[in-house]
């Protein structure tokens, strides 16, 4: 199975593709994650065609069986929640013009997965990540790790 999970976002929506054959984390395989960056300066109907059109190219290179959304955290600025939950919106329609499954998942219940402590901060769950999967060393934003992250805890849990 591949799977591809999406950290959603506007400005950076983070993305991994991760596979397994049997539901072992010693069978997980990293395959490739990146982070999608639109313009601050575009019109937001161009930064949601930005993130449809780059998610389409990784889902046509990488065929994924499904897709895994991190569920938008409580937010106390409605602005942003609002844009987010468009963008994700962006990544429901693309699911479906594929016929792709798609399954949410809550922060907590990510971290619960990866780390065993469903309050565990940022730095725990990119630890638990890199010691339980072959990731190459580089540089990665907040938004990639999560998204890893993402796809990770729903191979483990399904």
């Amino acid at each position: 199975m591949i799977v591809l999970g999406i950290d959603p976002g506007v400005e950076r929506i983070g993305f991994a593709v991760l596979s397994n054959s049997k539901h072992q984390s010693k069978n997980i395989n990293y395959l490739h994650s990146g982070i999608i960056i639109t313009a601050k300066n575009s019109k937001k109907e161009q930064r949601f065609l930005t993130i449809y059109n780059d998610i389409q190219k990784v889902v046509a290179k990488y065929r994924p069986n499904c897709l895994i959304l991190e569920e938008i955290f409580y937010s106390k600025n409605v602005k942003t929640a609002t844009s987010v939950a468009q963008a994700q919106g962006v990544i429901y329609l693309l699911a479906g013009q594929l016929n792709l499954p798609l399954y949410t998942l809550t922060p907590n219940s990510i971290k619960l997965a990866v780390t065993g402590y469903g309050n565990a901060d940022k730095r725990a769950v990119q630890k638990m990540v890199t010691l339980q999967l072959a990731i190459p060393k580089k540089k990665r934003l907040d938004d990639e790790y999560d998204a890893i992250a993402c796809a990770f805890s729903h191979l483990l849990i399904n």
